[in-house]
């Protein structure tokens, strides 16, 4: 059961939402979606502290999200370098990352807490801005939206009896009226927004997950049920291609089970203090025989040969 914990906020700056001060494996440490995948994953090696390197698409997602959903904030969250410094001798010179000047610009963007962006990145971001809010059902979708609304709510296990805080970041909640009102919706970057493509997409990153879980802390910490959950997808090249996609309920479903599943795995590792690695269990199909997990061939690989 997942209930309310405390207040919806809107506005709030991502960097805000990804801190956190308590450690893996402790009973306060608050769960994410992302957090509990990558403990699903393997529990052992998410307890010893193990996390995802940040990539250049993750850093071209923020950038874009920060332009369309919180543009207010892009000037305390980012640098945009400049195109010359002048040397000590007061000579004007390109910008170069490996001169002393630029090197402690950087360093002080740094400790204010600034991200510093290459001014023909920062034009590229600005462009496919403008060609996402050009997409007149974009433009629907957002109209009166509140975005970056910060959820946080509570999951009671029933076998344990763990209370387990959560927490999500939904990037775009409609105002409730019009045929988007009833949803909630993420935005996403990617490089390929076709339909077969965003299937594997949302399953590779289990974005399913992601909607179901937001769908139930939405309403658990506001009291509104809203019923599906939308993607507002642009590709990360240019022409900075715009899709748009809703899951379906059975897709939403499956992120449920999904997710409720971790939960109650995390929940089991909190109560035994025990954290399994890959193979420590059996489970998935999966067979161990001392200690070794026997692999079998995968579905696709079975044919009928025609002689």
């Amino acid at each position: 059961m997942i209930k309310h914990r405390k207040p919806i906020q809107y506005g709030v700056d991502p960097a805000v939402y990804h801190s956190t001060k308590q450690k893996r494996g402790d009973a306060d440490f608050v769960m994410s979606k992302s957090e509990l995948v990558a403990f699903a994953k393997n529990p052992q090696k998410w307890v010893m502290g193990h996390r995802e390197e940040q990539t250049d698409a993750m850093d071209w997602g923020s950038l874009i999200d920060c332009l369309v959903l919180t543009p207010e904030l892009f000037d305390s969250r980012y640098a945009i370098t400049p195109e010359t410094y002048t040397d000590e001798k007061m000579n004007v010179k390109p910008w170069n990352w490996n001169a002393n000047y630029c090197k402690t610009w950087r360093e002080q963007e740094k400790v204010d807490g600034r991200e510093c962006v290459k001014p023909n990145v920062a034009s590229e971001a600005q462009l496919a801005k403008s060609r996402l809010q050009k997409d007149e059902h974009v433009d629907r979708i957002m109209h009166g939206a509140k975005t970056q609304a910060f959820v946080s709510a509570t999951y009671v296990d029933d076998d344990t009896g763990i209370e387990v805080p959560l927490q999500g970041l939904v990037d775009i909640v409609p105002n409730g009226d019009g045929t988007y009102g009833n949803c909630l919706a993420d935005l996403k970057t990617c490089d390929d927004a076709s339909v077969r493509a965003w299937e594997r997409t949302v399953l590779n990153y289990t974005y399913h997950v992601q909607a179901a879980l937001y769908l139930d802390m939405f309403e658990a910490t506001t009291g509104e049920k809203r019923e599906g959950f939308a993607h507002v997808i642009q590709e990360s090249s240019p022409p900075y291609a715009v899709a748009r996609r809703i899951l379906s309920e059975d897709f939403v479903s499956i992120g449920r089970d999904t997710y409720r599943a971790a939960l109650r795995l995390y929940c089991r590792c909190l109560a035994e203090n025990r954290w399994p690695g890959y193979d420590d269990e059996s489970g998935n199909g999966g067979v161990i025989i001392d200690g070794f997990r026997v692999v079998n061939p995968p579905a696709y690989i079975y044919k009928t040969n025609d002689l």
